[in-house]
């Protein structure tokens, strides 16, 4: 789906895969996130004025779920490239950017069931050139390729967008393993990873807060009164709270800890192989190459780990003895673990705990 070079996920060489993440790692910390702050609340800002102006009336409805995918979209470009692509207030999706890459996922979903028949097609001479994605093509990830590449263009060809801490600029300014700039095409291809890979999963998470709280009504009184008392205590700021602030509310976080716990953004994780010598799994010996992989869906719900109503919402379940918490987290999912965690988390969740409060 992403053409011939690997994302950062796909790298399976423990070596190249650390040289990497070494090289991208500061562009995705928290610390620099924090940096375009003002960025995301001009976002948020824009999102919450089109709902009052379009949707504020009696009666009333709108597409939630759209328009928080162009909510994020347009945080993201904003975020990179210094510029939105004026999804929310157009009201509409612009120039297939989403579609397109939905589309791709047919031949994604081949790659991954049935690797043994498509990847031997995909990297044949003849069958490649209509396989594989690439921006020769009109359709799928081609089109997102050839979208991002005049984004990437237009951006470098306007330096006053320039911010402190701008993923774009701190691309370019990052260093591969031999301590030499990345290449203007490595750090295109980033940008365009970066902004397809945190689109769906985002908005996967914020719909599915809004799904829960509102399905909760309990949920949704608590939630909201603990957001008025430190309203009300002066906790947080106008006219978008900011993210340390959003952090300190307990309940609050336990119900987007539980969020993810019961309905994870992304339900399988990439298969990995087992390096040499093998792997034991309980009492199971898997042998070298053997490919394997967990489920989030399915750890999460283990009655051993979560507790007799590990099916059930409940958010209080993060609010308990800390220890009992402290074995829930080591075998919390949702972002993938160790080394091979999400790269893009930082941004996941910064965006949608700010977006929530002040929502």
């Amino acid at each position: 789906m992403t053409g011939e070079t690997p994302p950062l996920v796909m790298v399976q060489s423990d070596t190249e895969h650390t040289e990497k993440l070494k090289s991208l790692s500061p562009t995705y910390a928290m610390s620099n996130i924090k940096l375009q702050e003002t960025t995301v609340d001009e976002c948020i800002q824009t999102t919450l004025r089109v709902f009052r102006t379009r949707f504020g009336g009696k009666g009333s409805s709108l597409d939630l779920a759209n328009y928080i995918r162009w909510h994020i979209y347009d945080t993201v470009t904003k975020m990179i490239y210094g510029e939105a692509t004026g999804m929310v207030e157009q009201g509409c999706e612009v120039n297939g950017l989403i579609s397109e890459w939905h589309r791709a996922f047919t031949l994604g979903g081949l790659v991954a069931t049935l690797p043994w028949l498509i990847n031997p097609l995909i990297h044949h001479p003849f069958f490649k050139r209509f396989l594989m994605p690439s921006k020769r093509q009109d359709w799928g990830s081609g089109h997102i390729m050839r979208s991002h590449e005049r984004l990437f263009k237009h951006r470098l060809r306007k330096p006053e967008l320039a911010r402190r801490g701008n993923i774009f600029d701190s691309l370019l300014q990052a260093k591969d393993a031999a301590g030499e700039r990345i290449s203007l095409q490595a750090a295109e291809y980033e940008c365009f990873v970066f902004t397809v890979g945190a689109q769906d999963t985002t908005a996967a998470f914020m719909s599915a807060f809004v799904d829960h709280v509102l399905r909760n009504p309990a949920v949704k009184q608590r939630l909201l009164e603990e957001i008025d008392n430190f309203d009300g205590r002066g906790r947080l700021s106008f006219p978008v709270v900011r993210y340390e602030e959003t952090t300190a509310m307990p309940y609050f976080m336990a119900c987007c800890q539980e969020v993810l716990r019961v309905s994870p953004s992304v339900s399988m994780i990439l298969p990995r192989y087992v390096s040499p010598g093998g792997i034991a799994v309980g009492d199971v010996t898997v042998q070298d190459h053997v490919e394997i992989s967990a489920n989030p869906f399915v750890i999460h719900r283990s009655q051993n780990v979560f507790g007799q109503d590990a099916d059930a919402f409940n958010p209080d379940r993060w609010l308990e003895d800390p220890e009992r918490v402290q074995t829930m987290k080591r075998y919390f999912f949702a972002f993938g673990y160790g080394s091979r965690k999400c790269i893009g988390k930082n941004l996941a969740v910064f965006e949608a705990q700010k977006f929530f409060v002040q929502g």
